[in-house]
């Protein structure tokens, strides 16, 4: 019940005179948790800033030492799920049972499904956003950075066991 992880990551940053800051990268994830069909996800992300204060019409300020603006946006995986998911699995509790066969009682092992597999299952997904603004005040004796943030989970993974009493 061993799995393989598989990922190739590449990241180009850009800073144009300390003003104009970006940054990208891709990353591409491979597991053996999925099937062969969904094995592999691509997750981009790319994030900017603008440092404000660096400009020739702020560099006179006597109150704003400090001032970015700054956002990003990207996406992760998550594979955290019991290996081979993706296979209807079966087991046995180790017992014997006695069925009437013939008219006698024969011992017989039985099995029943534990997994019943999903081969469309893949990644999760989650995609975040950030934007916020960074600032300093009165030769950065006060200083303070607000952000908004939001985080949206696609294809949500999940295990739910198979009840035994449902006979599957």
């Amino acid at each position: 019940t061993t799995f393989a992880l598989m990922s190739y990551i590449g990241r180009l940053s850009y800073d144009y005179k300390g003003k104009y800051l970006l940054s990208g990268s891709v990353r591409r994830d491979g597991s053996t948790k999925f099937g062969p069909k969904n094995r592999y996800a691509v997750f981009p992300a790319v994030s900017a800033a603008w440092r404000v204060s660096e400009e020739d019409f702020m560099k006179s300020s006597n109150i704003i030492n400090d001032l970015k603006l700054r956002g990003s946006y990207g996406s992760v995986g998550n594979q955290n799920i019991p290996n081979f998911k993706y296979l209807t699995t079966y087991s046995n509790d180790g017992g014997t049972y006695q069925y009437v066969v013939g008219g006698s009682r024969t011992p017989q092992n039985a099995y029943y499904a534990d997994n019943i597999g999903d081969s469309s299952i893949r990644w999760e997904k989650s995609t975040q956003m950030n934007i916020g603004v960074d600032a300093a005040f009165l030769n950065n004796k006060f200083t303070f950075s607000v952000d908004y943030y939001n985080k949206k989970i696609n294809d949500m993974l999940g295990f739910f066991p198979v009840p035994q009493y449902t006979g599957v």
